[in-house]
């Protein structure tokens, strides 16, 4: 960028002062004599190799960073990276990337399936499987603010029932609060003004209903649950919030991230959504752990309308059963809905994704990313007693990579699985008994450019980052960071044929960066 150079000749300071009617003034002059604007400079660099180790530096360009040869229609993805940095000195808040692309057969380039696309660990596909937790956004209005002050006597005034409490950023401490909990006892919203980053809190311990809790880290190594929803309540929320390090001290119990107890009467209406969930349990206890459980096996009232969105959990530690979501109420949950989350690296002596192990009808199992599981694993299980597996509706996940069975039904009756990425393209390896796989997936569910198939053929293709490619990308890189773009590839397996064989392409990948 070019220099901008602006020099003031005169700066006058004039002091003006009045004396009577003679309208006498005084006046004095200084001058400032050079002074200098420039503009920053904001430059973009790759590198092939790791951020520490560039190849040859940091450059405009690269060469054939991604060059696969032999690859097979429904093989496994091929996946690499490049490294970008900011060399500059002003902040660049948004990339583009497009592709430009030379082939020799035409139309190879809508069969070069995109199944990865990500940037600093942002997913950078809109629509598939996963969670994506965008910037946390603030409130607008508070009715009562917390700064200085203990949460937990907030929590517990009845004078604040149906109000919003905004918490400022700090860390409400069971030193500073003096509780090991916090008590919600009243209906209200409790929220954080800065989230989770700057906001952290001992768990909370809910008794009431009509509560939302948002934007905290909250944590407890001495603590059996990250939030407790005692049974009886309805209309909770839980969302945006990192819990983590939860009974990390313990072996005596079961352990969970949030937890919603089973009750003997009917509750509905609870939302666990955009969570990051981790560290639950310490791997030693001979008990069963999970990153979120309802129910109680020994609880007849049924709940409904229960909503697990866009969650990432991950470590979740046992010596017996590691879950990232579970249900298991006796009188079973309907109307519940678990998609797009992100689920990984459950260590137990089993572990299972996503438990349906009570009556759950019409449950829609939808667009979750499970891997990397250890012991005995599980994606889906549906578990008898659960009477409801003709209606269960388990679409559109990825089962891959280490998850032995991707759905195990143990109920005896056809459960529907159809449309799923099972890591190849025989996914019969991948399941129990009484499991429809047909329409089975050839890749992963990964998304779409822009959220638009421009080729009609349900996912993301180079052809497509040709046609519009990614503007605006919300990843920002300040000045001397660094990020990885990495870009996964596969052929599609149904769509491409014996013409394509020996076919090639030369993609450019062209990245902006603005400030």
């Amino acid at each position: 960028m070019k220099k901008i150079l602006l020099s003031l000749a005169v700066i006058a300071i004039v002091g003006v002062g009045a004396i009577g009617a003679t309208r006498a003034f005084f006046s004095s002059t200084a001058t400032a004599t050079g002074n200098v604007f420039t503009a920053g400079t904001l430059n973009l660099r790759i590198a092939k190799d790791s951020a520490g180790t560039p190849v040859n530096g940091w450059e405009t360009s690269q060469n054939a960073s991604w060059n696969f040869s032999n690859m097979a229609p429904g093989g496994a993805p091929s996946v690499s990276s490049v490294w970008l940095k900011n060399t500059g000195s002003v902040d660049g808040s948004s990339f583009g990337i497009i592709a430009e692309n030379t082939e020799t057969v035409s139309t190879f380039e809508k069969q070069a399936r995109i199944t990865s696309l990500t940037l600093g660990g942002s997913n950078l596909l809109t629509g598939g499987a996963g969670a994506t937790i965008g910037a946390y956004v603030a409130p607008i209005t508070c009715d009562v603010t917390v700064s200085g002050t203990k949460l937990s006597i907030a929590t517990q005034n009845s004078a604040n029932s149906g109000k919003v409490i905004c918490v400022a950023p700090g860390d409400y401490n069971a030193t500073w609060e003096g509780v090991s909990t916090i008590p919600v006892t009243q209906s209200m919203t409790i929220v954080s003004t800065g989230g989770p980053s700057v906001t952290s809190s001992i768990p909370f311990d809910v008794t009431a209903s009509n509560v939302t809790i948002k934007g905290f880290s909250i944590t407890g190594p001495a603590s059996p649950r990250g939030v407790y929803i005692h049974g009886g309540v309805s209309n909770v929320s839980v969302k945006d919030n990192n819990i983590h390090n939860i009974a990390t001290s313990l072996t005596a119990a079961n352990y969970q991230g949030i937890y919603l107890e089973g009750i003997s009467t009917a509750t509905s209406n609870f939302t666990f959504s955009g969570n990051t969930i981790s560290n639950i349990g310490n791997g030693t206890s001979n008990f069963s752990n999970h990153a979120i459980y309802i129910g109680d096996t020994s609880k007849s009232g049924p709940i409904s309308n229960v909503t697990v969105s866009n969650n990432i959990i991950s470590n979740v530690l046992s010596t017996k059963g590691a879950y990232g979501f579970m249900t298991n109420e006796n009188g079973g949950v309907s109307t519940l809905v678990v998609k797009n989350n992100t689920i990984s690296n459950l260590h137990g002596g089993w572990s299972t994704a996503i438990g349906l192990e009570g009556n759950t009808p019409s449950a829609s199992v939808t667009l979750n990313d499970v891997h990397d599981l250890t012991g005995p694993s599980t994606g889906v299980i549906v578990e008898s007693p659960n009477t409801s597996a003709a209606s269960i509706t388990i679409n559109q996940n990825n089962f891959t990579p280490n998850v032995v069975l991707g759905i195990n039904n143990t109920t005896g009756t056809d459960v529907n699985g159809q449309n799923n990425w099972w890591g190849d393209l025989t996914p019969t390896d991948q399941i129990s008994a009484h499991v429809n796989t047909s329409g089975f997936l050839s890749g992963p569910v990964a998304g779409l450019i822009n959220g638009i198939d421009q080729n009609s053929n349900g996912y993301a293709d180079l052809q497509d980052l040709s046609i519009t490619g990614l503007s605006n990308i919300g990843v920002s890189l300040s000045a001397g960071a660094e990020k990885q773009l990495v870009m996964g590839v596969q052929l599609d397996g149904p769509t491409t044929g014996d013409a394509f064989q020996n076919a090639s392409l030369t993609t450019n990948l062209k990245i902006k960066l603005t400030q």
